[in-house]
């Protein structure tokens, strides 16, 4: 006995076999980063070839970073415009902070940022009144230990631990004298703790340097794209195993201890006490 089907099955049949196949189709081209790469490197493209805007894929089919360069380029010119601004605005608090006149022109304001050695004998006198300073104001003579206290910044104005130590107290001193109802002795009605505190976010702020650090970081470290020699794809199942890169974790670890070294050594050198 023969058995034979209705033209129904047979339709259904075949659909059911077109579709098994165009699945087993799908599965065996995945439409991922890898396939991708695999297909530039079977051209073996004579040149240099741009594709979509993503560079770096070398002659001879050898494709080492797929970076998207627009991207790229915007991160690297948004990241110099934030150093930019941080830089500024630590030289413009160390300018408007310091117990000195603002330089009227660009180049004096610039080299006033250099380390200026204060002179031995106007470094041991400026020391000298301080002591005196803070004996006036603890014996309750105010307006001669403001006086004092100016003087201080007159003879070592650059001199780091002498100069903060000189405004904090001549702010105490003119703080009580007002406290007990007398006119500011300064006419010039500056505010030394406000200055005092612009004058500490200036150019030997450490946290300039390390935001700095995070800002210049899309200008050195580029984004890879993940290759055969980092990924080891496993056929028929999803997970990849990825290698642990020591020299990428490393290299920003030692560059770091190196940047707060050079740091140190300068401010202890030439930064506090010079």
């Amino acid at each position: 006995m023969v058995f034979r089907t209705s033209p129904f099955w047979r339709v259904f049949g075949m659909f059911i076999l077109m579709c098994k196949s165009t699945e087993g189709f799908a599965k065996s081209q995945p439409n991922n980063l890898h396939w991708k790469i695999n297909n530039l490197r079977s051209k073996k493209a004579e040149g240099r070839v741009i594709s979509r805007g993503f560079v770096d894929v070398h002659a001879r089919g050898k494709l080492e970073d797929v970076i998207p360069t627009e991207n790229r380029r915007r991160q690297q010119l948004i990241a110099i415009g934030e150093l930019v601004a941080d830089g500024l605005l630590a030289v413009g608090c160390e300018i408007y902070g310091r117990p000195e006149p603002v330089p009227d022109d660009v180049g004096d304001a610039l080299r006033s940022l250099l380390p200026r050695k204060t002179d031995s004998a106007r470094k041991v006198r400026a020391q000298e009144l301080l002591i005196v300073a803070n004996q006036t104001y603890q014996k309750g003579y105010f307006r001669e230990s403001v006086n004092a206290y100016t003087e201080v910044l007159a003879l070592a104005p650059t001199n780091w631990k002498i100069a903060q130590s000189a405004i904090a107290g001549r702010d105490l001193a003119r703080k009580a004298i007002i406290g007990e109802g007398f006119d500011d002795p300064l006419s010039d009605n500056v505010n030394d703790a406000v200055k005092q505190w612009i004058w500490g976010r200036g150019v030997r702020w450490p946290f300039h340097y390390i935001i700095a650090g995070i800002l210049a970081r899309p200008l050195v470290v580029t984004s890879r794209a993940p290759s055969r020699t980092s990924v080891e794809l496993s056929s028929g199942s999803k997970a990849s195993k990825r290698k642990v890169d020591t020299t990428s974790t490393l290299l920003p670890v030692l560059a770091l201890a190196g940047c707060l070294g050079v740091y140190n050594y300068i401010l202890l050198t030439y930064g506090l006490d010079y």
